[in-house]
């Protein structure tokens, strides 16, 4: 029964997504946001679940009600449907001009010379800011040892919550730089020569950074995003792909690849010591495996809703909890005791949480309707930002729009509010930084 359901939904999902697979630019497909979403829901929400039904893997239970699991799937699925008809339908009155794509646009994608130093100069500033606290969790992590820290990660960032965000500057200075090396590497060679070489640089220590706190999925999204911001300015034919293209495009694939595979092993190998096995199942359940907490809610009729209080923990995550100590906790958390009652205690030693995701957190919020609802809001929040980019006249604008859609139809899918929320926050300050320079120099060059 769960073949004939997973390969019927598997036809639905297909039969949509082709408009978006078949358009004739590489820009117009990774531009589209319907396409990044639905990948990932297709990993979390779809594939996963079936291959932990087939090969009889859980987490939590040995086994589930088989009625349950694929009801889950259904409804989830149907969220799914709504966001997509909701994306398709929003925003019409804006249709039209919004069909223009980037690269035809009248947007000014040569920066000027003092532009581009100066956005140099910040990224510099961004990168060792970035680097110096990613050294000092780096160095916490050394002596704790990585199979201490691994089995307490929340412990470190206890009451150093800034100190624990403040090294995803490296990760997002690596993507500036890049962006800087692609936009100048035809016009100003000297400055697009010195982009490379700190991306490179910038690019290494995050995978160093990443790989020692196991957070995989960042390396991931990091290349996600260097792949779409090669690609997205570009007006290239699918068909006429050059050699040079394919070979970035399989290179990274490859690069994302090995490192997700080494880093989930890595990982696996010191939480369970003397485990040898480590299957594509392990590696993808560990990364997004969430869709299990759906299926446990369902069947256990779990309806202690929390009406938007993990939002408002994400919300107020700025706030220190000596501060405000009855703070409102996270999704994970809190989905950790809605499993294991009392598992999770505010300051205990050893605390460890659940990755809930955006299906799973509006489930635990307002029920199935409120996760339907959520779907068709997420569509329209999705048309929004895309709409904004596609009328967007500046370069800088369109590449903070692009990340924040990447990052929202990607990470957001699988990532707890509060953690993402606060993360998105923090890696926005630099672009915010450059986007106030780059107005600034634009209005001083017009007078």
């Amino acid at each position: 029964m769960i073949n004939f359901f997973f390969f019927l939904f598997l036809i639905i999902f297909i039969t949509i997504n082709y408009k978006i697979i078949r358009k004739n630019y590489l820009s117009d497909n990774l531009s589209n946001p319907l396409l990044l979403f639905g990948l990932f829901f297709f990993i979390i929400h779809m594939l996963l679940p079936y291959l932990q039904w087939v090969n009889s893997e859980f987490r939590y239970k040995s086994n589930y009600d088989i009625g349950v699991y694929i009801y889950s799937i259904f409804y989830t699925f149907l969220a799914y449907l709504l966001c997509f008809i909701s994306f398709q339908i929003g925003y019409k009155s804006k249709d039209n001009k919004a069909k223009l794509n980037v690269s035809t646009q009248k947007v000014n994608f040569n920066l000027s010379k003092k532009l581009v130093n100066i956005i140099f100069k910040i990224n510099v500033i961004v990168f060792f800011i970035g680097l110096y606290f990613a050294y000092k969790v780096y160095s916490q992590i050394s002596v704790l040892g990585q199979e201490d820290y691994l089995r307490d990660r929340i412990g470190l960032g206890v009451g150093s919550g800034i100190n624990m965000l403040l090294p995803h500057w490296i990760y997002i200075s690596s993507l500036i730089f890049y962006f800087l090396y692609s936009s100048t590497k035809s016009t100003y060679k000297s400055q697009s020569k010195y982009s490379f070489v700190f991306f490179l640089i910038s690019f290494l220590a995050t995978t160093i950074y990443y790989s020692t706190n196991s957070n995989r999925n960042s390396i991931f999204i990091l290349l996600l995003n260097i792949l779409i911001i090669h690609f997205v300015f570009q007006k290239i034919k699918i068909k006429k792909l050059s050699f040079k293209n394919f070979m970035f495009l399989l290179f990274a694939g490859i690069i994302a690849t090995i490192l997700f595979y080494e880093i989930g092993k890595a990982r696996y190998g010191t939480l369970y010591v003397g485990e040898d096995k480590f299957t594509l199942l392990d590696n993808l359940n560990g990364a997004f495996g969430n869709h299990e907490n759906i299926v446990w809610m369902q069947e256990s009729n779990y309806d202690d809703y929390f009406y938007g209080e993990t939002y408002l923990a994400g919300l107020t995550n700025f706030v220190p909890r000596s501060i405000w100590s009855e703070k409102p906790l996270g999704a994970g958390p809190k989905m950790k005791n809605i499993i294991y009652p009392g598992s999770y205690v505010v300051g205990k030693e050893g605390n460890s949480s659940l990755t809930t995701g955006l299906f799973n957190e509006l489930l635990m919020n307002f029920g199935t309707i409120g996760m339907l609802l959520g779907g068709v809001f997420f569509g329209f929040f999705m048309k929004y930002i895309y709409v904004k980019i596609k009328l967007s006249n500046s370069i800088i604008n369109i590449l903070f729009l692009q990340y924040t859609l990447i990052v929202f139809t990607s990470q957001f899918i699988y990532a707890e509010f509060l953690g993402f929320f606060s993360r998105y926050i923090i890696t926005i300050i630099p672009f915010l930084i450059i986007k106030f320079f780059y107005y600034r120099n634009s209005l001083k060059i017009q007078i």
